[in-house]
């Protein structure tokens, strides 16, 4: 298993919920991750996943908001970077990440 024990994955989805944690879950199955946030409306208990309740986006425009305004009050990250997808193997190759 690949040890990424100074990186927080975190993920920030209050329109599928479900396929993000599905995401999460996939992405955590070969990677061990310092820290796993999961940021969404609605509570859930998902074990080593770190769960906060925000509330349901409307719109990209309160995504963009929320990231840049909420998320550094609410995380240790420092540095952050999106993408829409999972990440598929632990092992350095092209194509290590799907998106």
């Amino acid at each position: 298993m690949l040890e990424l024990s100074s990186v927080t994955l975190c993920c920030l989805d209050t329109a599928n919920p479900e396929l993000a944690l599905r995401a999460l879950l996939y992405s955590t199955s070969e990677i061990r991750f310092a820290r796993t946030l999961f940021l969404t409306d609605r509570a859930r208990d998902v074990p080593g996943i770190e769960v906060r309740v925000v509330a349901p986006l409307e719109s990209r425009e309160g995504y963009s908001a929320f990231v840049l305004k909420t998320l550094v009050s609410i995380s240790t990250l420092r540095t952050f970077c999106s993408f829409s997808g999972t990440v598929t193997s632990s092992t350095p190759r092209h194509g290590a990440m799907s998106f």
